[in-house]
């Protein structure tokens, strides 16, 4: 210690009484009786009786050291004076008696050992001792509250002192944190802002003046200078969303359009909250962040989820969304609108034929030219495939919708230029009108599709409105298709032979073959247009040219001469690039003469496409195969189309033959069509002679060749050996009479 405490205590008696009234020695020891510390009196007191206070206690005191030492021992367990009596040695004299009173002053620690305060007064000076004994036990208490107080303190000095270190590691971590968010913002192009809402002035970072088209600092912004800068249209709700979020002091979020000064439109996403000072909004920060790049992707993912990748028309759930909207709408003004379910008639074979890229190519100038035939309300969707919608809405009367659709068929009708190819095309249209045929865009379409499967049946390039009873006909339809596939798994078709006669010799020129369906009654012109549209009808040519083929070589083992059989190919199948490459294969599996098949097309069929017509016809022109045109004079193909075709027969409708008794213009017709096919040096066939008047007239006309129930019915091929031996052995009965 620097300055005694024993003396502190005596200083602190001396303020209250005065050192002179109070001659008692005050001293430390330890537990064994050495003596640490001595007061000023203490040491005047021993050096006047002759003793050296350097010495130990129980060396200079009279009587047992043992007694002491337990006196001490007991002393230092209690911080409360023990009263004690000793005794000490003098050198050559009596003892002198001492009054002791000894309590603990300092614990045992591992570098000192327990320490005690011992006071001792002279037995002479005793009268004063009580007083004196009560202000040394308040002085005693005033240390050990000193101590408690230091040690109070130095605790709560170590706890500032971790305090501090965890405040400097709080900085740290706060910088570092406060770095690494700069860097997320920089990273992110994020901008920082803090507004004045008192004075409308905003500090702001570099990144936020970029967010609306600035590469350097703006002078001046505020909360007036951010409203110009956002695009017109969203000004006003953003506007409110401020003053929203400023009246109710809250955070807000929103994302907008706006306008940078080269008069680009961007889009910025921007949060910030309202910050009060005594209730009242004082300020308003946050961050902000140029999204145009993330919008403009959602834009693309979206325009790519509602639209036709090929066409970029909308797709079927574009078209849902926007009836969804419109319907309703059509609804509340009593107006109607209509739904055109669109197939385009025979489009695979131009895929088959030409390829994809030719039919992609060929469906976007459909697409373009549907879109071109509508108002800027109306919508045009692909569905998929050949197969397109179109909502006509908000219109007074359905005829406006057949308008439309006659338009629309016009233009599809036109020639389509593609490369070095010129193809043409037509369309089956199915209509159904809200809210007569379905109060909701699901029922439209399904309605709208069931008309154009009537158009299909009636012969295509058609439209047909929906009716009620076209769902009975589906139905029918449908059970037809289902019975069509499984005639073909049963073998139930089976082929019908009507012979072709020469008029000046009776002699047999050819047989056509005709389809039939064994136990059912359903005729030819019922499940053919079905089998064209539903494709059924590829399989079921194939097994005609198979089945003709065998019975070709089956009539040749028989005895029957070279009979040529004219088989009547689909314009489906006729589209399919591998068609010639199948018909060459078959001849081969047979082992027939390619003459003895004659390949039978109608007007329609190769007038589709006229540049396919004329490669594939004189394919098989060179193999020897004769090529015969049925149904002339039922299309609308020009000569100029008609002499570019390698043709060898060409066939009069029956439509034309069965009125030349009594029509004028079937006659006109007939007479033009025998003169045409004559010029051309191509034999012409009348179909449909049902009369001995309809034969004289096509003969007394000029027609060498004809067929029809009048010269012999359709037969079987066991059937037609009979009736060709008996034609021969009649023809030769004439020949001799």
């Amino acid at each position: 210690m620097n300055t005694s405490v024993v003396e502190r205590i005596l200083g602190m008696q001396k303020l209250y009484q005065g050192a002179d009234i109070f001659p008692e020695i005050i001293l430390i020891v330890d537990t064994i009786g050495s003596i640490l510390e001595l007061n000023t009196a203490g040491q005047r007191e021993f050096k006047t009786l002759g003793l050296d206070f350097r010495t130990s206690l129980t060396s200079i005191t009279a009587g047992s050291s043992g007694q002491l030492l337990e006196y001490l021992h007991l002393c230092s367990r209690t911080k409360t004076f023990l009263p004690g009596k000793i005794k000490i040695n003098l050198r050559g004299r009596e003892p002198v008696s001492f009054r002791v009173y000894g309590a603990l002053f300092a614990t045992k620690t591992e570098a000192f050992p327990a320490r005690i305060l011992l006071r001792m007064v002279n037995a002479a000076h005793s009268n004063n001792f009580t007083t004196l004994n009560l202000q040394i036990a308040e002085l005693s208490k005033e240390i050990q509250r000193r101590k408690r107080v230091e040690v109070e303190l130095e605790q709560k000095n170590q706890e500032l002192i971790k305090l501090s270190a965890e405040l400097r590691a709080q900085r740290d971590i706060a910088k570092a944190n406060e770095e690494r968010l700069q860097f997320v913002l920089d990273s992110a192009q994020i901008g920082e802002w803090d507004l004045d809402l008192v004075n409308d002035t905003a500090y702001r970072s570099l990144r936020h003046d970029q967010c609306f088209g600035y590469s350097e600092p703006t002078p001046e912004w505020g909360f007036q200078k951010f409203l110009q800068h956002v695009h017109p249209e969203d000004r006003t709700w953003v506007k409110q969303t401020f003053e929203h979020a400023i009246s109710n002091v809250e955070r807000w979020h929103f994302e907008c359009r706006v306008n940078w000064p080269d008069g680009s439109e961007h889009w910025i996403a921007a949060h910030g909250s309202v910050y009060a000072v005594e209730g009242q909004p004082s300020r308003m920060a946050g961050i902000v962040l140029d999204v145009t790049e993330r919008k403009l992707a959602d834009e693309r993912i979206r325009h790519a989820a509602l639209h036709d990748p090929l066409t970029n028309l909308p797709n079927r759930s574009m078209l849902f969304e926007y009836a969804e909207h419109l319907l309703p709408l059509n609804r509340r003004t009593n107006r109607k609108a209509a739904v055109l379910f669109l197939d385009l008639d025979r489009f695979k074979p131009i895929n088959d034929i030409h390829g994809h890229e030719v039919g992609d190519l060929m469906l976007t100038h459909i697409a373009n030219r549907l879109t071109a035939c509508l108002r800027t309300e109306d919508i045009v969707t692909r569905l998929g495939g050949d197969e397109f919608l179109v909502l006509v809405q908000d219109i007074e009367d359905v005829k406006y919708a057949a308008e439309v659709t006659r338009h629309i068929l016009s233009n599809l009708n036109e020639p389509y230029h593609i490369g070095e190819l010129t193809l043409t095309i037509s369309a089956s249209i199915g209509i159904s009108v809200f809210p007569n045929d379905g109060d909701d865009i699901e029922s439209l379409i399904v309605h709208a599709d069931a008309a154009m499967y009537q158009a299909k049946l009636k012969g295509r390039n058609n439209f047909q409105f929906y009716t009620p009873s076209f769902d009975e006909g589906r139905q029918v339809q449908l059970a037809i298709e289902q019975q069509l596939k499984s005639a073909l798994r049963t073998s139930s078709f089976h082929l019908c032979y009507q012979p072709v006669l020469d008029l000046d010799t009776g002699a047999v020129v050819s047989v056509e073959a005709l389809l039939r369906w064994q136990n059912s009654a359903i005729g030819p012109e019922s499940f053919v247009p079905i089998a064209e549209a539903t494709g059924i009808i590829n399989p079921i040519g194939r097994w005609v040219l198979e089945e003709a083929s065998r019975q070709y070589r089956e009539w040749i083992r028989h005895g029957l001469p070279s009979i040529p059989i004219a088989v009547n190919v689909s314009v489906v199948e006729f589209r399919d690039r591998d068609f010639v490459s199948r018909f060459e294969q078959l001849i081969t599996e047979y082992d027939i003469s390619p003459e003895a098949l004659q390949m039978e097309l109608t007007e329609t069929a190769v007038m589709d496409d006229i540049e396919h017509a004329v490669t594939v016809l004189t394919q098989l022109q060179a193999m020897g195969v004769k090529i015969l045109l049925d149904d002339f004079g039922t299309g609308h193909s020009s000569l100029s189309y008609l002499a570019r075709l390698p043709l060898d027969k060409i066939k009069i409708d029956k439509s034309f033959i069965s009125r030349l008794e009594y029509d004028v213009a079937s006659r006109a017709v007939t007479d033009a069509m025998l003169a045409l096919g004559n010029t051309l040096n191509l034999d012409v066939i009348a179909e449909g002679i049902e009369s001995e008047a309809l034969l004289n007239y096509v003969r007394k006309h000029g027609c060498h060749q004809a067929q029809g129930y009048f010269l012999s019915r359709p037969m079987d091929g066991k059937l037609f050996e009979a009736w060709y031996f008996n034609h021969c052995a009649e023809s030769a009965s004439i020949k001799s009479s």
